[in-house]
């Protein structure tokens, strides 16, 4: 039997008619935004639910400022529901002010943890003893060359709290460097590879002295820079690895203080031969020069006559 098309009341059109299967008729709507709405609600719920829980824990700590500043969840729910929906301009302000607020907290709590890591190293600095006969000045490394990033950089702390030039500069326990030049509140600092740094150094083992000096050697092993041991007897017998400290003979630092370890300069010589006269070596720095916001400055303590 031919389908007879008829009008019905409502917007649709409804077709009638018998078929194989008999009874109903099936009816064609008109558009309509709540399915679209659903749509979105359910997407937004599986998204919710499908996310890492890093992710989440990020999403949360971004509310958090939101909530401080007096919003309700609700609220912060409502303007995400409608930030998947046009905006109006007023709306569209708000969202953006709310953005930069919000940068603008994230800013100000990454400056706070960098001042909380600072204040713990320095407490850590304070806390540490110094040799005997000898003070500590803790002092924050304020300023680096992006050229020589590991080999100078500039401290908070001068000649009126006590530093003078030639004073051993320490991170922790590890020498570092020693001042090359003093103001009245700040001081530069050659580290351990510049050519200004000259250490009277002592070999652990061998318990040989020479002259470290800085300089631009690269270790082949591990592509880091390295210093170097000159002046050294060339008879003696120089061990990889082994410990390099401060000698204490130049009363400009204590001895006993570590500034490195030996390395070799290729595949089998641990000492290189300098005009048939005296031995030099590479030696590795004990800290790592490119990392450290803290230093500890060593000054000779004050005798009363």
């Amino acid at each position: 039997m031919t389908p007879i098309k008829t009008k019905s009341a409502g917007s649709g059109i409804s077709y009638a008619g018998s078929g194989a299967g008999g009874g109903g008729g099936k009816r064609l709507r008109g558009k309509s935004v709540y399915p679209w709405i659903i749509l979105a609600v359910c997407g937004l719920a599986i998204l919710t639910t499908s996310l890492s829980p890093g992710l989440r824990r990020f999403l949360g700590g971004a509310m958090q400022p939101l909530l401080a500043g007096g919003r309700s969840g609700g609220e912060w729910v409502a303007e995400t529901f409608r930030s998947v929906l046009p905006l109006s301009a007023m709306e569209r302000r708000r969202l953006d002010e709310l953005q930069e607020r919000l940068h603008q907290l994230q800013l100000e709590l990454t400056v706070l943890r960098e001042a909380e890591s600072e204040n713990h190293e320095l407490r850590r600095a304070l806390n540490l003893a110094p040799p005997a006969g000898w003070l500590r000045v803790p002092a924050l490394v304020v300023a680096r060359d992006p050229i020589s990033w590991d080999r100078r950089f500039r401290i908070d702390h001068g000649s009126l709290d006590g530093v003078s030039a030639g004073n051993l500069v320490l991170v922790g326990e590890r020498a570092v460097g020693r001042v090359v030049e003093v103001a009245a509140r700040t001081a530069m600092v050659a580290t351990v590879l510049d050519p200004r740094c000259r250490l009277s150094v002592r070999l652990s083992d061998s318990r040989v002295t020479g002259v470290l000096l800085g300089g631009h050697q690269r270790d082949p092993a591990t592509g880091r820079e390295v210093a170097m041991i000159d002046f050294l007897p060339r008879d003696a017998l120089y061990r990889e690895t082994e410990r390099v400290e401060t000698s204490g003979l130049s009363g400009y630092a204590p001895g006993g203080i570590v500034v490195g370890q030996v390395v070799k300069w290729d595949n089998w010589r641990v000492a290189e031969i300098v005009d048939m006269t005296h031995a030099r070596l590479k030696v590795a720095p004990a800290a790592d020069l490119t990392d450290f916001r803290v230093v500890s400055v060593l000054v000779p303590e004050r005798r009363e006559p």
